[in-house]
């Protein structure tokens, strides 16, 4: 029993760590925007800050992505604040895939085994590609449950990166755009508005043809659950 307890700790560990940050918001202890305007004045500080949120933000529900991508605009200019932002939510969701990555004794495929019909979505996926990554992300929902479930599919982590990161790019600049200046009227804005809804337009699409359907075809570049 202890073994097997052993082998979900990183499961647990992100689970307490969501509670923590919960309580710690509910009671306004921990607060995004006071945290990174106390280090406004102290560059280094507050980016040091800014990353810290990123990889709590990996293992946590509790508080918005929104929320530190404009907090980074609001300390540094946008032309440091997007590349800040890039590698900070690159950190962010590494940190939950790791975490369904490493538990070792629980997989995604022996999860599902107890719900063949929901199974077969994912079967249908295509072997988990780059673009069923991309796809997913772009319907915008929890990223760490999204990252968890792509470490627990054994996902190749670059094709997992790099398919997650191209569906959130559009999010994370009219976010940094906003936060950099709060006009609605930016038309930089508004483009990477229109460029989101084309890609949760595909999203869709592909959910809809390969996994609700099942048209996919398996992608070469990924072999058997490891």
């Amino acid at each position: 029993m202890r073994g097997k307890l052993k082998q979900y700790i990183s499961i647990f560990i992100m689970l307490l760590i969501a509670v923590v940050v919960g309580v710690l918001l509910l009671t306004g202890t921990l607060d995004v925007d006071k945290i990174i305007a106390a280090v406004d004045d102290n560059k280094p500080l507050a980016l040091i800050v800014i990353i810290a949120l990123f990889l709590l933000k990996g293992c946590s529900l509790a508080f918005p992505y929104a929320a530190v991508c404009l907090g980074t605009s609001l300390v540094f200019d946008i032309k440091t604040a997007i590349p800040i932002n890039i590698i900070g939510t690159a950190m962010c969701i590494s940190v939950s895939y790791l975490i369904g990555r490493f538990s070792k004794e629980l997989t995604f495929d022996k999860m599902m085994d107890k719900y063949p019909k929901l199974k077969r979505y994912f079967d249908n996926a295509g072997k988990y590609s780059f673009t069923f990554c991309f796809a997913i992300h772009t319907l915008h929902l929890s990223m760490e449950a999204q990252g968890v479930m792509f470490g627990l599919l054994r996902t190749p982590y670059l094709a997992y990166l790099s398919g997650s990161m191209l569906a959130l790019l559009p999010s994370l600049v009219y976010f940094t755009v906003l936060g950099d200046s709060f006009d609605l009227t930016n038309p930089l804005f508004w483009v990477f508005i229109g460029i989101d809804i084309m890609t949760l337009v595909i999203g869709l699409i592909y959910a809809k043809r390969n996994i609700i359907d099942g048209k996919g075809k398996k992608d070469s570049s990924y072999g058997p659950n490891q």
